[in-house]
This record gives structure tokens, C-alpha cells and sequence, in this order.
């Protein structure tokens, strides 16, 4: 399905919901996750919709599968939780034209102090991940090195990693786990490129 910005979205009941603003995309996979919806007479901030509620698609509106009442559950859209697609990235993607522009998912850490250090009891799929290992980017290029982990206290999941950039002027930026597409040896490869990581901001300092 293709979905183009400004479409009009309509509820499974036949109701107008908004219209499609962007598109939020898996940076590994590159597939769509979820649509933004700009808020129309229904809702008075936007939403974020699952692609899977997504039934039907045209050049003019999108059908979904849900129906209004449902979609008054589904979270709003917040920017700050969402980083945007470079240019270069975006010719690369080869997306066609008129699509509603995709964006990377950047989900916000729910407690900063839950960090933890590498050799502390970690998350099971956090066991290959080393201290100071190498942060590479999807370009090949080295953006830092790893120094901790932010870690859910509720079910020790290991959410986000903690990177340092610099060497006489260091700072920190914390990323998604999800960012993560391959742990080899001392190397972390990310399916994000420099430029993107330029967008993530730098964590205020403690």
C-alpha cells in the first residue's frame, strides 16, 4: 500500500479521521510501522496508528480496519519521540513520489537513573554488548563508543545504550536498542547513518 500525505483516513464506521501527515519507519527493515494522522474534526491532537490497522490504500484516503471508539485509545503523536530522515537517506529509500515523508522511531528512555554499567547484571540480550566497544554507524563510520545501558526496572529489558562522543570535549547521546543491527566482536553496528545520529540530541549534563 502506498500512502500519500494529505490523504484523508476514514474509520472502519465511515468516519473521517484526519489526514496522513507521515509515515514511521523501522531503520533496519526500512518498512513502515506506523502512520501519523493529523488531527481533524474527530481528535484534537494527532495520532499515531498502528500500520496494521491499515486496510486499504489510494492516492486519496486510507481505510482502516478499526473503528473511531477503538481509535480513542491509541497514543498521540509526539515529536520528540520521533527522529527525522535525512535527504540522502530519504533518495535511498526509493520511496514513491508523493509518499508522506518517513521518520525513524526514537521511543524516550521512561527513567534516565535506570542506567546501568557494563559488568553489572545486564538483560540476557545485552550478554555480547562490551564496555568501550565501538559505535558504527550505517555508513561505516565510527560515532562513539558504548559506556552504559538504560535498563526498564519492571522487566530488566535493556531499552536504550548509552554513547560517548569526543575526546577532550566528551558527550553523551542515548539511542534505541532497536538501533542496534549487529554486535560483532568489539564492534556495535547501528542501521542508522552519521547524520542521523547528528539529529538525536545530546544528554544534558547531572
Amino acid at each position: 500500500m502506498i500512502f500519500r500525505a494529505n490523504s484523508q483516513v476514514w474509520s472502519e464506521d465511515g468516519q473521517e479521521v484526519g489526514q496522513i501527515d507521515r509515515v514511521v519507519i523501522n531503520p533496519k527493515s526500512r518498512a513502515i510501522t506506523h502512520l501519523v494522522v493529523r488531527h481533524g474534526i474527530l481528535f484534537r491532537e494527532d495520532k499515531l496508528i498502528p500500520i496494521e490497522w491499515a486496510a486499504a490504500a489510494s492516492d486519496q484516503q486510507v481505510r482502516l480496519g478499526v473503528t473511531v471508539r477503538e481509535l480513542e485509545h491509541v497514543p498521540s503523536f509526539d515529536e520528540a519521540d520521533f527522529a527525522m530522515i535525512e535527504d540522502a537517506e530519504w533518495e535511498a529509500l526509493s520511496f514513491p513520489s508523493g509518499m508522506a515523508l518517513p521518520m525513524y522511531g526514537y521511543p524516550p528512555t521512561e527513567d534516565r537513573r535506570q542506567t546501568a554499567g557494563i559488568g553489572q547484571h545486564l538483560p540476557k540480550q545485552a550478554l555480547d554488548l562490551k564496555e568501550r566497544a565501538r559505535v558504527i554507524s550505517s555508513d561505516g563510520a565510527y560515532v562513539g563508543s558504548m559506556v552504559r545501558l538504560v535498563v526498564k526496572k519492571a522487566t530488566e529489558e535493556a531499552t536504550h545504550l548509552v554513547i560517548a562522543q569526543g575526546l577532550f570535549f566528551r558527550v553523551e547521546k542515548t539511542i534505541p536498542i532497536e538501533w542496534v543491527n549487529a554486535v560483532e566482536a568489539d564492534e556495535i553496528h547501528l542501521s542508522v547513518s552519521t547524520e542521523q545520529l547528528k539529529l538525536v540530541s545530546i544528554d544534558p549534563l547531572e
